[in-house]
């Protein structure tokens, strides 16, 4: 769900994670002592434009992207972000626990 704040020169997005980490459809695998998996995604980013905010906030009178006959143009971008994110890891390893026979004699007939 995207939200839009400042005019426009923030937006923010929402999400509902989708955590599926079976390896049929992430990576993952054998790594020589144990089963794994990952799955991982956001929750939330933010994406502020800084450039405008801060000509926005000097209060200076400069179009830093628009169209002038028929031509669109930008003179700076300059943009940042932050986001979140959660992730699910499946592991599993085996262990074995037991005794050991000697092998039974061969009789012979």
């Amino acid at each position: 769900m995207p939200i839009t704040a400042l005019k426009g020169r923030t937006t923010a997005n929402l999400s509902i994670p989708d955590l599926d980490a079976s390896t049929k459809t992430m990576p993952g695998g054998f790594d020589g002592s144990a089963l794994r998996s990952l799955g991982r995604d956001h929750i939330a980013a933010v994406n502020p434009k800084l450039a405008q905010i801060a000509v926005d906030v000097l209060d200076a009178p400069i179009l830093l992207s628009g169209e002038k006959g028929g031509l669109g143009y930008t003179l700076l971008q300059a943009g940042a972000g932050i986001f979140a994110d959660v992730a699910q890891e499946i592991g599993f390893t085996p262990a074995v626990t037991g005794t050991r026979f000697p092998p039974l004699p061969c009789r012979r007939s």
